[in-house]
């Protein structure tokens, strides 16, 4: 469904941004905006700053900004439309529900409903139907119980690969719909992903059907597959169990983070219901943002092999960088939660969350098993290991007592320690690692045209004395036809232009210089004076641009004996090129009068 530009006006005008991303962070007033700290990355001074009136956020440090559309689209995973939808709930604008032509928001709307379908009809033929008799037999030496198959909607695809494309295509889905669904294979379009496989139907944080995993009951085949991805179902941004574990999460301030889908439901099964899984892939730093706004900490249990290990660490590193505290469980090789809940029952999971340790003993574990601090070059490589660790730890006590006990181990000052630990920050911030998102160099063109786009009415002046054809730059030149288009629909320079804008690099330029107060909108003879300044400077570089292309041909033609006519014409050109460039320093931005 498309959704008209006069109602995203609407909408963006009766919305309190405020209100809105006050929901999701801890806004405090400062001037005439609200500085937060970013949901969007790890940081300790608020840099997010939300502007009511202009109704637009950006982070100083990330560089994200946008709309209270793109901030719902980015907190919660929503198409612009399922966004524009949700706001307009909240705020009462009715939208227009006449039958439109299927775009692709409407189809994503209808895969969910699918999913949610299949996911029911699947679940069905595990707890009623003969045919699901191995998956509740597998189930049941598991020690998974009725009361947790319900819970996750548990499921059995059958082990004809073409039933489920029969049953949905006499529930009237279409072939091409059904192709574009994820649940069939591309080479062979009425065979299913899904068939003789337990399934765990994958749902998105708010509870709705995005996609499924599905384990291997026998035969040859991988032991699990998940759907692939479409528009609705990202692996990255989305974790197995987070719908039925927002609530425990946020009741204990910590999650649970495990390897599989059965040993998320172990810890359910174990009356501890906050534990979550990747999908069948490496923890993201997308999936550990989306974490740390259910809790600050968390737990971290993967399997007690080598990659386990492996995946054990990077999920530390991750959760380090997105600000998360976590603890690590080692768990004995070849064991993991589910295979501990069969064997132990439910006290061997409470016993096992007892045995974690701190995300620092893991890592300077991981460490000391490959290094001798005992070697000089060795303790210099432990510490350059642990620099990165050290620099994202908020509290000075901790940081202080992990340097000391690093000092006791490698035998070394503390000062010493910290000296080095500076050194490291310094050279790393040299090399440019840190963020640096708002010193980019702008084209004078530009910097033109944003500084047109933040200024109230100004492109009609603009468009008086500047032609799109004049401007080289390719951001210019989009920014310049979405400002062509809003003029032509008298739409002007409102705050809603944020939402037409779908360079994200744009945005955050635009939502920068004007969190910034750059372009002061609110002074009109400042903004009048600085459009006419760059615009005298866009001509004037323009002009020179033009000379030195004409100087090249003339030194060409000269080269080569040229031809008299074409030189007479270069040098007009140039002649008239000159007094042009000239008027324009003598009278600058005087010339460019309303």
């Amino acid at each position: 469904m498309m959704i008209p530009q006069d109602k995203i006006q609407e909408i963006t005008g009766r919305a309190d941004i405020i209100e809105i991303i006050g929901g999701y962070v801890s806004l405090k007033p400062s001037g005439r905006s609200y500085l937060g700290l970013c949901p969007f990355h790890n940081e300790k001074t608020p840099s997010f700053s939300v502007n009511p009136d202009r109704k637009f956020y950006h982070c100083f440090g990330c560089g994200k900004g946008g709309t209270v559309f793109t901030f719902l689209m980015e907190m919660e995973g929503l198409t612009f439309t399922e966004a524009a939808e949700k706001l307009a709930a909240k705020t009462g604008v009715t939208l227009d529900s006449r039958p439109r032509e299927r775009g692709g928001e409407e189809r994503n709307s209808l895969h969910r409903e699918l999913c949610r379908r299949t996911a029911g009809s699947f679940h069905y033929l595990l707890t009623h139907s003969p045919q699901g008799q191995g998956a509740r037999d597998y189930l049941a030496r598991r020690g998974v119980s009725g009361e947790m198959t319900a819970l996750f909607e548990l499921g059995y695809a059958p082990g004809d690969s073409r039933w489920l494309y029969r049953f949905l295509r006499k529930k009237n889905y279409s072939p091409e719909f059904l192709g574009a669904s994820g649940l069939f294979s591309r080479n062979h379009p009425e065979a299913a992903i899904f068939w003789n496989r337990l399934i765990f139907p994958i749902k998105s944080p708010s509870g709705e059907h995005i996609g499924f995993g599905g384990r291997l009951l026998s035969g040859e085949g991988p032991k699990y597959v998940n759907s692939p991805e479409t528009p609705v179902f990202l692996k990255r941004n989305n974790l197995y169990g987070l719908s039925e574990a927002a609530r425990g999460i946020r009741k204990t301030g910590e999650f649970i983070l495990v390897e599989g889908y059965l040993d998320a439901i172990a810890f359910f099964q174990a009356e501890i219901p906050r534990a979550v899984a990747p999908l069948g892939t490496s923890f993201t730093p997308e999936q550990a943002r989306l974490l740390r706004r259910y809790a600050p900490q968390g737990l971290i249990i993967f399997d007690g092999d080598e990659a386990g290990q492996k995946a054990a660490l990077r999920a530390v590193k991750i959760c380090q960088e997105e600000g998360i505290a976590s603890r690590v469980v080692v768990i004995p090789e070849n064991q993991d939660p589910a295979e501990i809940l069969q064997k132990q029952g439910a006290e061997g999971l409470h016993n096992l969350l007892k045995s974690a340790i701190s995300d620092f003993d893991f890592i300077l574990g991981g460490i000391l098993s490959r290094r001798d601090p005992r070697i000089p070059e060795e303790k210099e490589a432990i510490l350059k290991e642990l620099a990165p660790y050290f620099q994202v730890i908020e509290s000075q006590t901790r940081r202080e007592g992990l340097i000391r006990r690093l000092s006791d181990l490698l035998e070394v000052e503390y000062q010493t320690i910290t000296g080095d630990l500076k050194r490291l920050e310094r050279h790393e911030a040299k090399a440019g690692k840190e963020h640096g998102y708002n010193q980019e160099k702008l084209s004078k063109q530009l910097y033109l045209m944003l500084a047109v786009a933040a200024i109230q009415g100004q492109f009609s002046f603009i468009r008086d004395h500047l032609e799109l054809e004049e401007l080289t730059d390719p951001d210019a030149r989009e920014l310049y036809i979405i400002l062509e288009e809003n003029f032509r629909h008298n739409l002007g320079n409102d705050p809603a232009i944020l939402t037409r804008i779908d360079n994200p690099r744009l945005v955050s330029l635009l939502t920068s210089r004007l969190a910034s107060g750059e372009f002061s909108p609110e002074d009109p003879e400042v903004g009048n004076r600085l459009i006419r300044q760059s615009l005298a400077e866009v001509k004037r570089e323009r002009i020179r641009m033009t000379q030195e292309g004409i100087n090249r041909q003339l030194a060409h033609l000269r080269r080569l004996g040229g031809d008299p006519a074409l030189e007479e014409k270069l040098l007009g050109e140039k002649m008239f090129l000159d007094k042009e460039s000239e008027q324009l320093r003598v009278s600058g931005n005087d010339r460019f009068t309303d």
